[in-house]
This record gives C-alpha cells, structure tokens and sequence, in this order.
C-alpha cells in the first residue's frame, strides 16, 4: 500500500497484535516512526499491548511516556493496559501507581489490578474478598459475588466472616433476590 498512514499502520498493528504477533507489531510502529507518522491513541494502545504480551518494560515506558506529553493518561482504558503491561513487565509497585492516580475506575481496572498482585504471588486475605463482594454487589453482578464468594472459601480457605455474609445479602438484595 503506497501512500501508508496512520490508520493502516494502526490496523496492522493491532490485527498483529491479535493474531499474538506482538513482535512483528513492534516493527511495524518503528516503520511507522521512520516514515514520520506520528502514532494516534489506537495505536498506542495496541502498542501497549504488544509490550504487555512481550514483557517489553522500556519500550512500555516509552509509550508511557508518550502518553504522559500527549495527556491520554486521563482515560481509563489505556491506564488499564499500563496497568497489565507494568505487572506483567515485574513492576507491580508502578502498576499500583497508575492505578492510584485513576479517577474513574471500571470493573477491567480492578480486574488489572487484582490479576497484577495475582502474578506476583499476592495472596488474598478475607479484606480483598470483602471489597471485591462489595464492588459486585454495587455492580449488581451476582453470578460473579456468589463465584468468589465460593472460591473464597473452597480455594482460598478462608472462613467468612459477618461483613461478608452481609455483602452476600447486599448483593442478592439489590438483585431483588
């Protein structure tokens, strides 16, 4: 394809991305960078997402950065991959950070986060059952409550206490059941 743009750079990119190609997807933002096209934030993101599949910490900080100058780190979506791309790239500290600074978190956002501590051997404890049935309960997620509800006590082996019989109750409450 000749003249190349930011959009087919971008579509290349992430269909390599998808198809676990993230290396070859890396290539493909250095041609683009050599041609002179400056990358928009689809393609950051998939870029992200190569880092994140590739454990690729400095050129995950680059498109950090990348993002910090261009102001995108205000959206909830990217921050979640820097999220995933910084536990998975071992700094669980840093994830943390970008976490911290999120004004609106969604359910993917916490999933990052809690998958991130799960990477790094981080158990749960009965207080991260309770904000995770809490967070269901708001959420009106019951099938997904009464999963870690369960899981708590068959794989964590963790005995529940009232706080969270009373989330349990929350959550079947606001679902009319």
């Amino acid at each position: 394809m000749n003249p190349r743009d930011r959009v087919s750079y971008s579509a290349v990119i992430s269909g390599c991305v998808q198809n676990g190609k993230s290396l070859l997807a890396l290539d493909f933002f250095h041609n683009m960078q050599f041609s002179g096209i400056d990358p928009d934030e689809a393609t950051m993101l998939a870029l992200l997402l190569a880092c994140s599949h590739l454990a690729a910490l400095k050129y995950g900080i680059c498109a950090h950065a990348y993002f910090v100058v261009r102001g995108f780190v205000v959206d909830t979506s990217i921050c979640n991959v820097l999220i995933d791309m910084y536990a998975k790239c071992g700094k669980i500290k840093t994830a943390r950070e970008v976490f911290d600074r999120i004004d609106k978190r969604d359910i993917v956002t916490w999933n990052s986060m809690i998958a991130g501590y799960g990477i790094h051997g981080m158990k749960p404890d009965d207080i991260t059952f309770r904000s995770l049935l809490i967070a269901y309960s708001h959420l009106g997620l019951v099938d997904e409550g009464k999963y870690w509800f369960n899981a708590m006590i068959q794989k964590f082996y963790i005995a529940p206490r009232v706080d969270h019989y009373i989330c349990m109750v929350n959550l079947l409450d606001r679902a009319g059941l």
